[in-house]
């Protein structure tokens, strides 16, 4: 007859290797007991295996998935994104090397994209205090606009405060940022759940479903049993119904 896994317990075993005692103090009742919590931290090792481990480099200490065996900072070093730095050295005590100047992955030459940068953030900080609300929607303002679309002129009569939505649609007026729904329905989410008196949700669901839109609550049970019948039967030429 089996026994109890625990030493000095030869009552009967009942599953997973224990008797009914410390089955129920393994998994089912907390327990203080240091040879349960012994138990239950190998059978999690067992059967629950880590997802992760330290990094290979010697001196690493950082985290990495069971499928990488470097971390992301070594594996970047690796392939060649990040020079002169040491491998065996701590890179928690380098981040602030590599993350800023020449050393950054995203490094460009030092080229900013608007010249004069420095007088743009200043004007920009003045602008949107004055007007924290976008000058073409009304919505709250993020961004700065240049009215002569030239990069070099930052005067402050040529700039206006924009939110993202309308700086995208000033940038790109042949291709407006409009939402799919506009496109496919002529409305938004929100004005289609006014002009139907349904939830977006249910909006989102008839368009999924292929439901028509204007169709009441108390027809669609009857709208799927007649596509089910459209789908099980084919007209003959003669006008004949004939079921597959």
């Amino acid at each position: 007859m089996p026994i109890c896994k625990i030493k000095n317990c030869n009552k009967k075993y009942y599953g997973r290797g224990y008797c009914q005692g410390h089955y129920n103090n393994l998994y089912f009742y907390p327990s203080h007991k240091k040879h349960i919590r012994q138990y239950q931290n190998e059978y999690r090792r067992k059967h629950y295996p880590p997802t992760k481990h330290l990094c290979f480099i010697p001196k690493c200490n950082n985290l990495v998935l069971v499928k990488y065996k470097y971390c992301c900072l070594h594996r970047k070093r690796m392939a060649g994104k990040i020079k002169d730095l040491d491998l065996s050295k701590n890179l928690k005590n380098l981040v602030g090397r590599f993350t800023k100047g020449k050393l950054n992955v995203n490094w460009k030459g030092g080229i900013a994209e608007y010249p004069n940068h420095y007088l743009m953030k200043k004007n920009r900080l003045i602008i949107l205090m004055q007007n924290p609300k976008c000058e073409i929607c009304g919505k709250p303002a993020i961004q700065i606009h240049h009215k002569d679309f030239s990069k070099s002129n930052h005067q402050l009569s040529n700039l206006m405060a924009v939110c993202i939505k309308c700086n995208c649609n000033l940038r790109n007026p042949k291709k407006p940022n409009t939402s799919k729904y506009r496109r496919l329905f002529r409305g938004t989410l929100p004005e289609l759940s006014k002009k139907y008196k349904l939830s977006p949700s249910q909006i989102w669901r008839r368009i999924q479903r292929k439901i028509p839109l204007n169709l009441p609550k108390y027809q669609i049970y009857r709208w799927r049993y007649q596509t089910e019948l459209d789908n099980y039967l084919i007209r003959n030429k003669n006008g004949k119904e004939i079921c597959l």
